[in-house]
């Protein structure tokens, strides 16, 4: 008679734990995530969960992970991440900073009868968001010293970790004439100091960096009919009186002059 007892009791006591996990997968999962994933940094992913039965308010182990585009269909998640989700919230996927390929955000519900799954794909881009690279002057005559500044930036706007790339300054042709390698762009602002031959060939040069597979540039017009020491007439002001877009996004456009870091 105990032994029935303690059975029952036992049942009792599974009962509430089976009520609260999913017995059919009558979850709607709605996922809103960013299409892209900068490694080292952590996504933010945005869980909203409906069901059929409109009475349930029951929260649900809702798991988001990383998964590397592979030809194995066995590949292992890059990372994971297990919260509990009442009608919504927001999970947060730490990105390996090691990850190289492009890979796939899966988000799903684990139920008695099965699970609900949602995969969508993720753009692996650099940790560099832009590269801001202003010379002095954006003419120059054969011979002449260039000077210029770069600034590198995240996509928080901030001074990037541990990023090097490599600063160069290529003719017209696309050889590259001075090259810096190795740079630091943790630093802030970098200065740089280059001089054209007396023979430097007539055209548009290019002043570029090139960090974590991304290419930023910047062009200059080398010629005899003016440098960077000339003044500048009227109509070189007026055609000069240009804005830069940095490419951030629509609600984030700066203006600059020409000739300021």
């Amino acid at each position: 008679m105990e032994a029935i007892m303690s059975a029952i009791l036992c049942l009792l006591l599974v009962l509430p734990l089976l009520a609260s996990t999913n017995q059919t997968c009558d979850w709607q999962l709605i996922v809103v995530a960013p299409e892209i994933a900068v490694p080292g940094r952590s996504l933010p992913v945005l869980i909203t969960l409906k069901s059929a039965h409109t009475e349930r308010r029951d929260a649900a182990n809702v798991t988001v992970r990383s998964i590397a585009e592979s030809s194995d269909q066995d590949s292992q998640p890059v990372s994971e991440t297990t919260a509990a989700i009442q009608d919504h919230g927001i999970i947060t996927l730490p990105i390996p900073k090691d990850v190289t390929t492009n890979i796939s955000l899966q988000a799903s519900v684990e139920c008695l009868e099965g699970s609900v799954q949602t995969l969508s794909k993720l753009k692996l881009v650099s940790t560099v968001r832009e590269v801001i690279i202003r010379p002095m002057s954006k003419y120059y005559k054969p011979g002449e010293l260039i000077h210029f500044r770069v600034l590198a930036l995240d996509h928080d706007l901030n001074l990037p970790d541990d990023v090097r790339g490599t600063v160069f300054l290529a003719d017209p042709l696309g050889t590259r004439v001075s090259v810096w390698e190795e740079m630091e762009f943790s630093q802030g602002v970098r200065e740089f100091f280059t001089s054209l031959s007396r023979r430097a060939t007539e055209g548009q040069w290019q002043l570029g960096v090139a960090v974590e597979g991304e290419l930023f540039t910047y062009d200059l017009n080398v010629s005899l009919s003016r440098g960077s020491a000339d003044p500048l007439t009227s109509d070189l002001v007026i055609a000069e009186e240009h804005f830069v877009e940095l490419r951030f996004a629509s609600e984030m456009r700066r203006r600059y002059k020409p000739g300021l870091p």
